[in-house]
């Protein structure tokens, strides 16, 4: 392998390879870097994998994103330029996962051998999740006249699945979508069988709005 071993699962190493055939290539140095820099078992691995996942997907169908670009003095996972290579939208990345202690409760089941699984009502902590990482940029999209989406992975053990992302955007609390004109909409994604599928959910109320594809990566 041409970098060597970037992650302790093989299917994820062989997902990082495969994201850097279809990301900018100035984005790969970044990606090694931080790989390289990280314990293979670290929970940022996953955070810093999935980052990838969503900007190669982006990348895969047409869209001239890249990594850590600044914009007023942040760096958002992804931006998307034009042909001109003009700022044209922010992409932010949420790993929704459990809470520490029911994480650690599901943890520890598994590494019993016991049955780990319960139903978990998500919408209050994801609609928190979301709130929180749209007010992160909502300044700059604002001031910069940019649409702004957010990308949401659910980690397998949190069971997020797109029935509850629609209700916290649309119904939860009046719905989120409600509330944050900025925010332009929600990049849903999550892993069947090594692929990741991939949701875009326009927001009805945004001030700025852009196109995302849906599909597969």
């Amino acid at each position: 392998m041409k970098y060597g071993v970037l992650a302790g699962n093989k299917a994820i190493n062989e997902t990082i390879y495969r994201c850097f055939d279809v990301i900018r290539q100035a984005d790969v140095p970044k990606f090694l870097k931080k790989f390289k820099t990280i314990n293979h078992d670290a929970p940022q691995v996953m955070h810093t994998f999935r980052e990838l996942v969503a900007g190669a997907f982006l990348c895969l169908n047409g869209l001239n994103a890249k990594h850590d670009y600044e914009v007023d003095g942040k760096t958002p996972d992804w931006v998307i330029l034009d042909e001109q290579g003009n700022l044209i939208a922010i992409v932010e990345l949420i790993n929704f996962h459990l809470d520490r202690v029911t994480e650690k409760t599901v943890d520890d089941k598994m590494a019993s051998g016991q049955t780990a699984w319960a139903w978990i009502d998500n919408t209050s902590r994801l609609y928190q999740s979301i709130w929180k990482k749209s007010d992160t940029y909502e300044k700059i999209a604002i001031k910069n006249e940019l649409p702004y989406v957010v990308a949401v992975f659910g980690e397998f053990t949190a069971g997020v699945d797109l029935d509850e992302v629609h209700e916290v955007l649309f119904e939860e609390h009046g719905g989120l979508f409600s509330y944050c004109p900025a925010l332009s909409g929600v990049l849903f994604f999550e892993e069947s069988g090594g692929k990741y599928i991939f949701k875009y959910i326009k927001n009805p109320s945004a001030s700025r709005e852009i196109e995302l594809p849906i599909g597969v990566f």
